[in-house]
């Protein structure tokens, strides 16, 4: 009997082989990291300080009408995520997944606190299915007003306050309608901590309540009443700045006790490409796993995996 010819599909790479190769990576990446530390003649104090990097480069360039400051990671990734197919057999496991992120000042930056305006554009492209014409799954839509604070001199249990984000207006949208649209507003607050070039930031956030469509009793005026449910109502952030590997964890739980847990975690790791190291362009790995990633999907289970490249890093 003839031997059957199995033809190549996503079917036959699982997820867990996915996440062995990414944890792999990882702890390559980990190893890069210390060998890449500098000895002990060349003191930490030597090296460019990460954060004061980037707010004296926003200064430098704050008074350019044709210059956008990077808020968020600006990236594009090519993407495979298994569960997309197993809840809709329309849609593939490949997408491109990228964000287009900046803010501008409204308020002068040279001085302790600054008043910005950000705008933030995440999106999903089912880019190999033809069949369905190559759609866009989701865009989602995030302008908003925020104040930050940069002290001088501040420390808390030994590590050294870098910022603190007053999140005043967040919207986010995914600019659909009827049955497939998504949206929210919040106001939060962020806190950045930092030893050496390790840094820690906390977010908390709070949701403000739909206004109903037709009276009080309208509960169809919000597209998605329990997403707070999945997403939670803040986050842990841990990113480690090195000489040129970056590596970050973050963390969202809803914390629910008597539940299913639901929130997310999502490993980055960026390091230069050696051709283009003046040109900040940086190699990019991502793994995605829980809920929230997108608007559509903010109460469906994802796990995703990226490879791409990254224009801005968070530092």
């Amino acid at each position: 009997m003839a031997a059957r010819k199995i033809p190549f599909n996503h079917k036959l790479l699982s997820k867990y082989k996915y996440l062995s190769i990414f944890i792999l990576t990882c702890l390559m990446c980990s190893v890069s990291v210390v060998q890449a530390e500098p000895s002990v003649d060349n003191a930490p104090e030597s090296r460019p300080n990460p954060f004061e990097a980037r707010i004296e480069q926003e200064r430098k360039i704050r008074n350019d009408p044709f210059v956008l400051i990077p808020y968020k990671p600006n990236y594009l990734l090519a993407t495979w995520d298994d569960t997309l197919d197993e809840q809709d057999k329309d849609n593939e496991p490949y997408e491109t997944k990228f964000q287009i992120s900046f803010k501008i000042p409204i308020t002068p930056v040279d001085r302790d606190w600054t008043l910005y305006f950000a705008y933030t554009q995440l999106a999903v492209w089912q880019m190999a299915n033809t069949a369905q014409s190559a759609p866009f799954r989701d865009t989602n839509y995030e302008p908003e007003l925020m104040l930050y604070y940069v002290p001088k001199q501040a420390y808390f249990m030994g590590m050294r306050l870098r910022l603190m984000n007053f999140g005043i207006f967040n919207h986010q949208s995914n600019g659909q309608t009827v049955d497939k649209s998504r949206s929210w507003n919040r106001s939060y607050l962020e806190t950045i901590f930092e030893i050496d070039r390790h840094y820690l930031g906390l977010k908390a956030w709070h949701r403000w309540k739909e206004r109903p469509k037709n009276g009080p009793d309208d509960s169809e005026g919000d597209d998605n009443p329990n997403i707070e449910d999945y997403v939670g109502h803040g986050e842990i952030k841990y990113l480690y700045v090195g000489d040129e590997k970056n590596m970050g964890l973050t963390i969202r739980d809803t914390f629910h006790l008597n539940r299913d847990r639901h929130g997310s975690i999502q490993f980055d790791y960026t390091f230069p490409f050696s051709s283009f190291k003046k040109k900040g362009l940086r190699a990019y790995v991502q793994y995605f796993n829980g809920y929230g990633e997108t608007l559509i999907d903010y109460d469906k289970k994802r796990e995703r995996f990226g490879i791409g490249v990254m224009l801005a890093d968070w530092l």
